[in-house]
């Protein structure tokens, strides 16, 4: 039974494993990127709070000493977890989305905050920008990077080839790129074309390119949970 594919990196597919795996769904996890540190310092002290949109930040807490005392706000509840392991004392969650994260902020810390936002360097300014038309200093440490695996894999090219593959996740623009650019080296797109594609979000979705607009599918919200409840319907609408 055709299944579904996900190329984000190796250390963040166990919360779809587990989903598909409730739902007797097969789950092709066949990373494109590697998350890596980029080596750059952090923007000189001082901060009022610390702000995290992905798990792979959080590490990077106690690389400047100071930053675990500080407040750190997460953008949800994965993050904060990975937040809280790194050591961090104090720990907000928005609801998922740099949106809500932004909304709670706003209404914790005053304007003229400076926060450090640790994120990697295919970040969306959108964000930060958000902050800075509230008030706020909002200096960005791309603390790490998702370096692409090369060359195209094996295990992909097989699965598009045997049509096994019936959906395909996309949770970010860079990984979604990678996969069609990728696909289209190996004369693979008739394959990748007949999948239907699920976007995390719009921002996603704008590297779709060659993909058929009738095959492609946004989350209701920029959160995980509702990509992975978007793919399963898709799934459910093929049966």
């Amino acid at each position: 039974m055709p299944g579904v594919l996900i190329t984000r990196a190796r250390q963040d597919g166990d919360t779809a494993k587990r989903f598909f795996a409730a739902h007797g769904v097969a789950l092709r996890h066949v990373p494109l990127v590697r998350v890596e540190p980029t080596g750059l310092p952090a923007p000189a002290l001082p901060f009022d709070a610390v702000v995290v949109t992905s798990r792979h930040g959080a590490p990077f807490l106690s690389e400047t000493p100071g930053l675990l005392a500080k407040p750190v706000y997460a953008v949800g509840d994965a993050t904060a977890e990975a937040v809280r392991r790194a050591g961090a004392a104090a720990v907000f969650t928005g609801g998922g989305s740099t949106t809500q994260l932004t909304d709670l902020i706003c209404r914790d810390l005053p304007p003229g905050s400076r926060l450090l936002w640790i994120t990697g360097t295919d970040h969306q300014d959108a964000f930060s920008a958000a902050l800075g038309q509230n008030g706020y200093d909002v200096p960005v440490w791309p603390a790490y990077r998702a370096a692409a695996i090369t060359p195209f894999p094996e295990d992909i090219k097989t699965a598009l080839s045997a049509g096994e593959i019936a959906v395909v996740l996309h949770y970010s623009r860079r990984s979604a790129a990678l996969l069609i650019n990728g696909a289209a080296r190996e004369h693979l797109m008739p394959h990748l074309a007949a999948a239907d594609h699920v976007f995390i979000s719009a921002n996603a979705a704008s590297a779709a390119g060659p993909l058929p607009p009738e095959r492609l599918h946004i989350a209701a919200q920029p959160t995980e949970s509702h990509l992975l409840q978007a793919a399963l319907n898709r799934l459910r609408k093929q049966a």
